[in-house]
């Protein structure tokens, strides 16, 4: 992002934008299912409507903020290096396998305080319900968060450091979505995509992971609906994997690199350490 980007503090109208255009998507949603009735909740097309209601919001955010704030958008999709790009099944597998898990334990936890999650429930598989769902649900969020949460957000709060960029924009990301049971889950997620997308300089490769990462959820709803995680031995196997995978993956994004000229655009105290660990 330019200077110029950074004195209008583009990221705090970009994430008031999101949620104001999210508040009102959710009342014209609302209003849709009172008038339509019961019966309608059963229906396809609601569900069609309950995903794709907050891409239409994105979309809205992302055109106030674009026409309006005069934000700058193609400099995020820059072609980086390819270690990002090679980093990308790690990461991927590495949250799959760790987070999900433990995601799941942190629901389990949170119903002994009488919380209890809502359960999304898909239409039968068909391929026009895949292909719908696959827009709304994997292709649409991923772009879109990519751009206004990683590009437009962490990307503008660079000045504070990466690190400090990361856990803001992953803190705001755990925000919107606004789902307790997620809470920790998106945060992390959040922070990590945030890392991808500040050390790369371009919403690329997060926007690939992040399409992965809704991809493979989605496949699960439908070829697995009953599955709840692992469980056991299995359970530990999985989160201690995915933890390595992990780590390897974003060791690699982390290294910093002499052609990188990214890194030295955004050094600031808390990432040089971090770089002066990784040359240790």
């Amino acid at each position: 992002m330019t200077d110029g980007t950074i004195k209008k503090h583009i990221w705090a109208k970009t994430f008031t934008s999101v949620i104001g255009a999210m508040l009102v998507a959710s009342l014209v949603f609302s209003a849709i299912v009172a008038a339509a009735g019961e019966a309608f909740k059963s229906s396809p097309v609601y569900t069609y409507l309950s995903y794709g209601i907050s891409s239409v919001a994105l979309l809205v955010a992302l055109a106030i903020v674009k026409f309006g704030f005069k934000a700058e958008i193609k400099p995020l999709f820059k072609v980086p290096q390819k270690k990002y790009f090679l980093a990308l099944p790690l990461i991927a597998a590495g949250c799959f396998f760790a987070f999900s898990n433990l995601n799941i334990l942190f629901v389990k936890f949170l119903s002994l305080f009488g919380y209890a999650e809502e359960t999304a429930v898909l239409p039968e598989f068909s391929p026009l319900t895949f292909t719908v769902l696959f827009f709304a649900i994997c292709l649409l969020p991923a772009i879109l968060e990519e751009i206004l949460f990683r590009g437009l957000i962490a990307m503008d709060l660079s000045f504070i450091g990466v690190i400090r960029s990361a856990l803001l924009s992953g803190a705001l990301f755990a925000f919107y979505h606004f789902s307790p049971a997620k809470t920790l889950y998106q945060f992390v997620l959040g922070f990590i995509f945030a890392l991808v997308a500040l050390k790369s300089g371009s919403v690329i490769p997060g926007t690939i992971l992040h399409f992965i990462n809704n991809l493979v959820v989605l496949i699960l709803c439908f070829a697995a609906p009953e599955w709840n995680g692992f469980t056991g031995g299995a359970l530990a196997v999985s989160v201690v994997c995915g933890l390595i995978l992990l780590a390897v993956g974003l060791y690699i994004i982390m290294k910093p690199n002499r052609t990188d000229n990214t890194i030295e655009k955004q050094k600031t105290s808390d990432n040089r350490l971090i770089d002066g660990l990784f040359k240790a």
